[in-house]
Protein backbone atom coordinates (compact mmCIF):
# COMPACT_ATOMS: atom_id res chain seq x y z
CA UNK A 1 0.00 0.00 0.00
CA UNK A 2 2.56 2.47 0.90
CA UNK A 3 4.13 1.53 -2.35
CA UNK A 4 1.13 2.33 -4.20
CA UNK A 5 0.78 5.95 -1.96
CA UNK A 6 4.16 7.04 -3.28
CA UNK A 7 3.96 6.02 -6.63
CA UNK A 8 0.56 8.42 -6.68
CA UNK A 9 2.23 11.14 -5.08
CA UNK A 10 5.40 10.38 -7.81
CA UNK A 11 2.76 10.73 -10.42
CA UNK A 12 0.68 13.95 -9.12
CA UNK A 13 3.86 15.96 -8.64
CA UNK A 14 5.25 14.86 -12.17
CA UNK A 15 1.75 16.05 -13.83
CA UNK A 16 2.04 19.13 -11.12
CA UNK A 17 -0.86 18.53 -9.90
CA UNK A 18 0.71 19.26 -6.61
CA UNK A 19 3.44 21.41 -5.04
CA UNK A 20 7.00 19.21 -3.78
CA UNK A 21 6.87 18.38 -0.06
CA UNK A 22 10.02 20.95 0.29
CA UNK A 23 8.10 23.80 -0.91
CA UNK A 24 5.07 23.29 0.87
CA UNK A 25 6.99 22.92 4.43
CA UNK A 26 8.30 26.29 3.63
CA UNK A 27 5.23 27.68 2.75
CA UNK A 28 3.37 26.50 6.00
CA UNK A 29 6.34 28.81 8.06
CA UNK A 30 6.00 26.31 10.88
CA UNK A 31 8.49 28.28 12.47
CA UNK A 32 9.97 26.72 15.85
CA UNK A 33 7.08 24.05 15.58
CA UNK A 34 8.78 20.62 14.75
CA UNK A 35 7.34 18.53 12.03
CA UNK A 36 6.72 14.90 13.23
CA UNK A 37 4.48 13.45 9.92
CA UNK A 38 3.91 14.76 6.58
CA UNK A 39 0.86 12.78 4.73
CA UNK A 40 -0.69 13.29 1.18
CA UNK A 41 -4.39 12.91 1.11
CA UNK A 42 -6.88 13.11 -1.58
CA UNK A 43 -10.00 14.89 -0.76
CA UNK A 44 -13.05 15.73 -3.04
CA UNK A 45 -11.03 15.79 -6.05
CA UNK A 46 -7.89 17.86 -4.84
CA UNK A 47 -4.92 16.59 -2.75
CA UNK A 48 -4.16 17.60 0.40
CA UNK A 49 -0.80 18.03 2.01
CA UNK A 50 -1.19 17.30 6.58
CA UNK A 51 1.81 18.37 7.69
CA UNK A 52 1.15 17.00 11.99
CA UNK A 53 3.54 19.14 14.48
CA UNK A 54 4.78 19.79 17.97
CA UNK A 55 4.30 23.59 18.82
CA UNK A 56 6.28 24.73 21.63
CA UNK A 57 3.69 24.76 23.89
CA UNK A 58 3.67 20.74 23.67
CA UNK A 59 0.50 20.66 21.65
CA UNK A 60 -0.17 18.43 18.53
CA UNK A 61 -1.44 20.22 15.66
CA UNK A 62 -2.64 19.58 12.36
CA UNK A 63 -2.00 21.88 9.61
CA UNK A 64 -3.92 21.34 6.55
CA UNK A 65 -2.58 22.81 3.03
CA UNK A 66 -4.07 22.76 -0.55
CA UNK A 67 -1.40 20.55 -2.25
CA UNK A 68 -2.02 22.13 -5.84
CA UNK A 69 -1.58 25.81 -4.42
CA UNK A 70 0.43 25.45 -1.29
CA UNK A 71 -2.68 27.43 0.42
CA UNK A 72 -3.59 27.40 3.86
CA UNK A 73 -6.53 25.07 4.50
CA UNK A 74 -8.73 25.90 8.26
CA UNK A 75 -6.14 24.10 10.51
CA UNK A 76 -7.47 21.50 13.52
CA UNK A 77 -6.05 20.93 16.94
CA UNK A 78 -5.03 17.57 17.41
CA UNK A 79 -4.61 18.06 21.00
CA UNK A 80 -4.82 20.52 23.56
CA UNK A 81 -2.65 19.07 26.10
CA UNK A 82 1.19 18.33 25.70
CA UNK A 83 2.37 15.33 24.01
CA UNK A 84 3.97 13.22 26.35
CA UNK A 85 7.81 13.13 26.96
CA UNK A 86 9.28 9.75 25.95
CA UNK A 87 12.66 9.30 27.85
CA UNK A 88 15.70 7.83 25.91
CA UNK A 89 17.29 4.88 27.08
CA UNK A 90 19.84 7.47 28.36
CA UNK A 91 17.02 9.02 30.12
Amino acid sequence: MAVHDQDRALSALEARQILPLSEIIARAQIGDHQLLRADLEREGGRYVYELRVIARDGAIRLMRLNARTGEMLPDGKLSDAPAEHKPDEDD
